[in-house]
């Protein structure tokens, strides 16, 4: 029986206070492109689904209140700490072919 490779399992929804910007990030350092519909409210992009060889990732602005890791950092004792660590705390993981020539 011929092997089927495997599709995506889960599909990531990543949350940012800039989704547009975020969009023109990963399509021009991975190769994204965008697959969906781009949402929008009063100019912000609210939700957009980005594709990259058969894989989905969701981005979206969950609110007005939202703060990434970063900029929450800024101001809480907690998040910071969780920061300063040398580990990564939230990510993505993203394949290319040739790091080096990435």
């Amino acid at each position: 029986m011929a092997e089927t490779a495997v599709a995506q399992r889960a599909v990531p929804l990543i949350s940012y206070e800039d989704v547009g910007s975020a969009i023109d990030w990963l399509c021009n350092a991975f190769g994204f492109h965008e697959s969906g519909e781009r949402y929008t409210d009063e100019g912000r992009v609210t939700h957009a689904e980005l594709e990259l060889d058969g894989a989905t990732v969701m981005l979206g602005w969950p609110g007005p209140d939202y703060r990434s890791p970063a900029h929450h950092a800024e101001t809480c004792e907690h998040a910071r700490a969780w920061l300063s660590v040398p580990y990564i705390v939230d990510g993505v993981l993203i394949y290319v072919d040739d790091v080096d020539a990435h």
